[in-house]
């Protein structure tokens, strides 16, 4: 292949690397805005193959809150029993993913999320085909295991294999096929025990992993050998963090993501008896659908957006500091219409933030330990910010009131805001030295 141009001057001889990519015409890129087809083509299969996973990791993790009742009923267990089953497993689903990162740092993302689909699948038979309950909280919890391998491998991917300025709208995509999975996994879950045969949810979720394995093996294997859009480390150079070249700022970054998990828990666990509180159980179950589905996909969709156009430090100061003012309207109480519009704007404003999150990490970790990095957020945001639902749990039992939940989570949103501040202040002033 020439590489040269066949009219105007002769060129300059370029020093020809043989492992480098062959050079692209500047029409090819401009076609693609500016990207190659193949190019184009490498970044919409990542997007999809990490797009399905993240729709099944939500559906396997939700399916069981929406069949917790028919287990309880067929099991002849009490309450705390039939909600013990899933307990470790949703623990692993957080603390699972610092060694999948780490493994996926040593390893390669593709095959692992391989691993991932067929897991998957095997756990969705195993829940499925449990007949007492040791055997399904084992099941269980090799689920949770199962969907702790998706988000340090899959958004690992699509940090690595989307370049940064269309990184944001790629994470905002996968961000909701993640929102269909947690709207639909307690929907399935309730039409399958409506029909009386709950197991049927997890057959699904099984047939549904082993379909996207095979889409998976057969697309991730026509990805060329260094699919990733960030140059390899040459040689033996050590892994650095890029500016910022300190790990405070990463630290400070990685709190205010772990009190974001908390404030994502807390809304999650008191929104739906919130709205459903009274007369309003039909009513509020509709609210809560639309809110995930609608709420979530619109807010992933418009973080990634806003990202890429202004830059995610800005973008995510302006979304934490939307929560504040939101929370509080939220906890003041209103008409159950007026709470869900409510609702909706704070579910946009904190789905919205995931995507934001994700591109903002990609910044601040080097290619050989973004998969590790987004391990860490997600025991941070999974494991240790789930407390919120004891804090939800206990709020209700000791106040009989889910208001002060909201005006909880406005503390937290204002906490944010001060390590933001400060975080913005390290980076600025890392940037300067640099």
């Amino acid at each position: 292949m020439s590489l040269f141009s066949s009219a105007g001057p002769e060129p300059e001889i370029a020093h020809l690397d043989p492992d480098a990519p062959p050079s692209i015409p500047p029409s090819a890129r401009a076609a693609e805005g500016g990207r190659t087809p193949e190019e184009a083509d490498r970044e919409w299969l990542i997007v999809k193959v990490t797009s399905l996973g993240h729709f099944l990791c939500h559906l396997g993790e939700l399916i069981f809150p929406g069949v917790m009742v028919a287990i309880h009923d067929e099991m002849q267990i009490s309450r705390a029993e039939t909600a013990d089953l899933a307990v470790l497993g949703y623990m692993l689903f957080g603390a699972g993913a610092l060694p999948v990162g780490l493994w996926a740092d040593r390893w390669d993302n593709r095959p692992i999320l391989v691993i991932y689909f067929i897991a998957m699948a095997v756990a969705g038979v195993a829940v499925a085909t449990a007949t007492t309950p040791l055997l399904l909280f084992v099941a269980l919890t090799f689920l949770g295991l199962a969907t702790s391998m998706y988000h340090p491998v899959g958004l690992a991917m699509i940090s690595l294999g989307v370049p940064a300025p269309r990184r944001g709208r790629a994470l905002g995509i996968n961000g909701v096929s993640g929102s269909f999975g947690i709207a639909l996994g307690p929907a399935l879950g309730l039409a399958a025990s409506w029909l009386g045969f709950w197991q049927a949810a997890y057959l699904c979720l099984a047939g549904l992993s082993a379909i996207a394995g095979i889409i998976a093996c057969v697309d991730l294997r026509s990805l060329p050998k260094q699919w990733s859009a960030e140059p390899a480390p040459a040689g033996n150079e050590p892994v650095r963090f890029p500016p910022p070249r300190t790990l405070a700022p990463l630290v400070i970054l990685l709190l205010v993501m772990l009190f974001a998990g908390f404030n994502y828990r807390c809304l999650m666990t008191a929104l739906p008896a919130y709205l459903s509180a009274g007369d309003h159980l039909i009513l509020g179950g509709v609210y809560i659908f639309l809110i995930t589905l609608v709420g979530g996909s619109i807010g992933q969709l418009l973080g990634g957006f806003l990202a890429d156009r202004w830059g995610a430090r800005r973008i995510y100061l302006f979304l934490v500091a939307a929560l504040a003012p939101l929370s509080l309207l939220l906890g003041a109480g209103s008409e159950v219409n007026v709470a869900a519009a409510i609702a909706a704007l704070l579910a946009i404003a904190m789905f919205a933030q995931q995507p934001v999150e994700n591109s903002l990490l990609a910044e601040c970790t080097s290619r050989g330990r973004r998969s590790v990095s987004y391990g860490v957020k997600f025991v941070l945001t999974f494991g240790v910010g789930a407390l919120g639902a004891a804090v939800v749990g206990r709020i209700w039992q000791d106040f009989n009131s889910f208001n002060l939940v909201f005006y909880l989570m406005a503390a937290v949103s204002c906490l944010m805001i001060a390590l933001l501040a400060l975080y913005l202040s390290r980076t600025r002033t890392a940037s300067e030295n640099t």
